[in-house]
C-alpha cells in the first residue's frame, strides 16, 4: 500500500497509456499502390496545348494590329528588329522582312523564327492561336534564335512556343551549347495567356528560358 500511495497521478496516468497502447493491435499495413510517373512528351511533337486550336485569331488580339510594319533584317547579327507598328501579326512581319530564313510560315500555323528578334519601343507583335499554333525557334547547337522585347510589346495568346533543331527535326533538348530563350526588359510588355511553352533557355543571364528584367517591364503568364 505505501509503494501505491507513492505513485503520483500524473506517473498513473502515463501507464495507463502505456497499457492502452500495448494492448492495441498493430494497424494492418496499407495496400502498395503503383502512382504512374508523368507521360514523356514527344521531342518531334511536345506542342499539347488544346488552346492552341480553340484561341481567337490574331487579327482579333490586342485589338488587331494597325499602322505600317517597320522592320529590318540584318544579315550580320541574324537579328529582325521592329521599331514601329501595332499589333503586328506574324503574316505582315514575314511579308516585311522579306527573307524566308529569317521567319516563314511551314504550314498553316506553323512558324519557323530563325532568326533573333528584336521588338523596341513603339513597336509591339502579336502571335496568338490558330494563326501561330506553333512557333518553332531555331536552335541547333550553339547557334540559337532569341525574342527580345527592348521598351517594345508582345502578346501570346493560346500559342505553343518551343525550340527547333532542324536538322533533327525535333526540339533542342540539351541546353548545355545554348538554346532559344524570351526576354522582356528597358520597359517592354510581354503578355502571355494560355500558352504552352516547352524546351527553351540555359544558364546564362537573361537566358532562363522566359525572363522580365530591369525596372518598368511588366507583363505575365496565365
Amino acid at each position: 500500500m505505501k509503494l501505491w500511495r507513492r505513485i503520483t497521478p500524473a506517473a498513473l496516468a502515463l501507464c495507463l497509456l502505456a497499457a492502452a497502447g500495448c494492448a492495441e493491435s498493430t494497424p494492418p499495413p496499407l495496400d502498395r499502390r503503383t502512382v504512374p510517373g508523368p507521360t514523356a512528351s514527344d521531342p518531334a511533337k511536345p506542342c499539347t496545348n488544346e488552346a492552341a486550336t480553340t484561341a481567337t485569331s490574331t487579327a482579333g488580339a490586342a485589338g488587331g494590329s494597325s499602322g505600317s510594319v517597320a522592320a529590318a533584317f540584318d544579315h550580320a547579327t541574324n537579328t529582325i528588329t521592329v521599331t514601329g507598328g501595332t499589333g503586328i501579326t506574324f503574316d505582315r512581319l514575314s511579308k516585311a522582312v522579306g527573307n524566308p530564313a529569317a521567319l516563314r510560315e511551314l504550314t498553316p500555323g506553323e512558324w519557323l523564327l530563325g532568326a533573333n528578334l528584336e521588338i523596341d519601343k513603339g513597336a509591339s507583335v502579336t502571335m496568338a492561336a490558330p494563326d501561330v499554333r506553333w512557333l518553332k525557334m531555331r536552335s541547333v547547337g550553339p547557334t540559337y534564335s532569341a525574342i527580345k522585347v527592348f521598351g517594345g510589346g508582345l502578346t501570346v495568346t493560346g500559342s505553343c512556343i518551343t525550340s527547333w533543331d532542324d536538322a533533327k527535326q525535333q526540339v533542342d533538348a540539351n541546353p548545355a551549347d545554348g538554346r532559344s530563350f524570351m526576354l522582356a526588359r528597358d520597359g517592354g510588355q510581354m503578355t502571355i495567356d494560355k500558352a504552352q511553352l516547352a524546351y527553351l533557355g540555359f544558364g546564362d543571364t537573361e537566358s532562363y528560358g522566359l525572363s522580365w528584367r530591369t525596372e518598368g517591364t511588366g507583363g505575365h503568364i496565365k
